[in-house]
């Protein structure tokens, strides 16, 4: 854990009497949490970071009330960790609601960390906005066990469409807050790494060790993987594959720019230990 999260604390406040859908919030924070990934881990977060999807009632913000002449400052990585702590606790206790968290190091607070209904936020909000791909409907997070279909397709990245990801099911199913969590967890392992440095490899677990994600370069000439890529293909396989294909399962996702092979993606089912890895 880097030296600048030495002294975090953060106090959690939870108000049941504004619910959200599970995938209102994974989704939501995997989106802000890629924003945050995109940024120095050591630059201050001046101001504001929202993000909401078009379609969900959540909206995460974090706010930095900090003067930028301040020497003190709340960073990006204070808000990456804000941010999983926060889905872990709301996970653990079944408690997707409105929250508030205040970010401290060492007594002193920098900021905080609110996920609130959207009609509750005045005026409007400085955010990433995006279309919740059809998916609000709560069977889109399913908990089943029953087997998902052999199959494969592609996609392309929108924003490049010399960015293809080629995948394959696997066959075996996993429930959706694994899968879900288990890619943040990933996102936020990134976070640390500067975006165009080289990802030779990156490996989470879900907390409860129900899934795997491993991340490996291949190929020895051409465009290598940098963790942009790495972050950009967990964004796109879980908004396009997972959420949009409402399948939750075991998933081999094969990395290709300009039509040749740079990075491979396994998506596993775990043993089920309490063994999952924390980011950074």
């Amino acid at each position: 854990m880097s030296s600048t999260s030495t002294g975090l604390e953060i106090d959690f406040q939870f108000d049941a009497e504004s619910i959200f859908r599970p995938l209102e919030v994974y989704m939501t924070a995997m989106h802000l949490m890629v924003e945050l990934a995109r940024r120095p881990w050591e630059q201050a977060l001046f101001a504001m970071i929202a993000d909401h999807i078009d379609g969900f009632n959540v909206v995460i913000m974090f706010l930095n009330p900090q003067a930028p002449s301040e020497a003190k400052q709340l960073l990006i990585c204070h808000c990456v960790l804000a941010l999983w702590r926060a889905v872990i606790l709301m996970t653990d206790g079944v408690m997707f609601c409105k929250l508030r968290a205040i970010i401290k190091v060492r007594s002193f607070e920098l900021g905080a960390l609110n996920m609130s209904p959207i009609n509750t936020i005045a005026g409007s909000v400085n955010e990433t906005s995006r279309n919740a791909l059809d998916s609000g409907d709560e069977t889109a997070m399913n908990n089943s066990d029953d087997a998902v279909s052999f199959d494969r397709g592609r996609l392309v990245d929108p924003d490049n469409f010399l960015f293809v990801i080629e995948y394959l099911w696997y066959g075996k199913s996993m429930r959706s807050k694994d899968i879900s969590l288990a890619f943040l967890g990933a996102i936020a392992t990134a976070a640390p790494h500067d975006r165009n440095s080289e990802c030779e490899k990156l490996e989470t677990v879900s907390p409860e060790g129900n899934c795997i994600v491993v991340v490996d370069q291949v190929g020895t000439t051409g465009t290598r993987l940098t963790y942009y890529y790495a972050v950009r293909a967990l964004q796109l396989a879980y908004d396009q594959i997972f959420v949009r294909q409402k399948r939750w399962g075991d998933l081999l996702l094969m990395l290709r720019f300009n039509d040749r092979s740079f990075g491979e993606i396994r998506v596993l089912k775990g043993v089920g230990k309490e063994t999952g890895t924390a980011p950074v």
